[in-house]
This record gives C-alpha cells, structure tokens and sequence, in this order.
C-alpha cells in the first residue's frame, strides 16, 4: 500500500482550470484525492490571477467556491465555502492577484474541488488559470 507523503507543497495535490469563457458560466477544477487522510494540519490554497478590464469589466465579478464530495465523480457534490474568494472588476482596472488560505472542517469529504463561477457580463478569462492545492 502507498501512502501520500504530504510536503510543502505537493504537485500531485494540486490542480487548475482555464477560467470562464463568458458571463453566466461556471468551470471547475479537477479533484483533489484526499484519501482519508487526516488534514487536520494542512490547508488548501485558491490562488486567483490578476484579470484586465477587458477579463473582469467593472463591476463584475468571479467568485470561487470550494466543494467536496465522497464520489470521484462529483455526483453529490456540496459547498464547503460558498463564497471562498472573489474577484470584482473596478476603476477600470480589473481585479488584482488573490489568494486564500482555508482549513479542511474535521468532516471533509474525500475529494475537493474549486468551482468559479463568472457574473453575468463578465469578459473572457479563460486565458488565465485558477489553482487549487494542499499546503502545510
């Protein structure tokens, strides 16, 4: 039997996703195999990239929720943080970089995943990539 060895940071603990491509959309992130291990000392992180104006008009908005679910499929697939993170367009700037540190509840299911979802009128993001992973 294998187990995950779980470092810093691990690249087999991470994933991205293009994101969006139009308003009104939503994408999701590959899962992450948690195993059954216990996390109880680990963390995940949702790095969110810089988006233009023309990505993420003023605003609009991409928001990042974190779900878990016993099926590999994500057939029943349930919010652990609805909104987690979000990015809004303003000043004609877009939306900075962001990041987010979250710890796993005690009853987290065996796989995770990010979805994002992109408001109404927001721009083509699909350029720029979200990620998930599992940090110490």
């Amino acid at each position: 039997m294998t187990t995950k060895n779980f470092r810093r940071k691990d690249a087999a603990l991470a994933v991205e996703t293009p994101l969006p491509n139009a308003g009104n959309t939503s994408v999701f992130t590959g899962g992450l195999d948690l195993d059954g291990k216990a996390l109880a000392d680990f963390e995940l992180l949702i790095s969110a990239p810089a988006l233009t104006s023309t990505e993420l008009p003023d605003g609009q908005t991409e928001t990042y929720e974190l779900q878990h679910a016993d099926n590999s499929d994500f057939s029943d697939a349930s919010s652990i943080y609805g909104q987690v993170l979000q990015q809004t367009g303003a000043g004609g700037a877009g939306a900075p970089a962001a990041t987010k540190r979250v710890r796993l509840p005690s009853d987290v299911k065996r796989y995770v995943r990010l979805k994002i979802s992109s408001s109404a009128t927001a721009g083509d993001a699909s350029g720029k990539k979200a990620k998930l992973e599992v940090v110490a």
